[in-house]
C-alpha cells in the first residue's frame, strides 16, 4: 500500500519534468541538440622513449635491474616513475 501511495505521490512530479515543446525548428534551424565534434589526431603521438636496464640506480647507487613498468609524466618528461617488486593483493570475500 505504501508503495502505491508513493507512486501516487510520484507519479505527478515526473509528468510535468518537460514543460518546454520542441519544435522542428529547434532541431534543424536553432541548433538546440546539435552534437559538437571532437577533433582525433592518433597518428601524431609521441614514440615513449626507450630505458636501459643497466643503467637505473637508486638513490644509494645500487643496480636496479629491469623494471616491472614505467610511467612517464607528460608535464615534466624528465620525471619517471618505476614500478619494481609490484605485489599483487588479492582480497578474498
Amino acid at each position: 500500500m505504501r508503495k502505491f501511495f508513493l507512486l501516487l505521490l510520484v507519479l505527478p512530479l515526473i509528468t510535468k519534468a518537460q514543460t518546454k515543446t520542441i519544435t522542428l525548428e529547434d532541431i534543424f534551424k536553432k541548433g538546440t541538440f546539435r552534437g559538437e565534434f571532437v577533433r582525433a589526431d592518433f597518428g601524431e603521438s609521441q614514440p615513449e622513449p626507450k630505458l636501459n636496464p643497466e643503467d637505473l640506480v637508486d638513490a644509494s647507487g645500487d643496480s636496479i635491474g629491469r623494471p616491472q613498468g614505467t610511467i612517464w609524466s607528460a608535464a615534466k618528461p624528465d620525471l619517471v616513475l618505476i614500478k619494481k617488486e609490484v605485489e599483487s593483493i588479492y582480497r578474498r570475500s
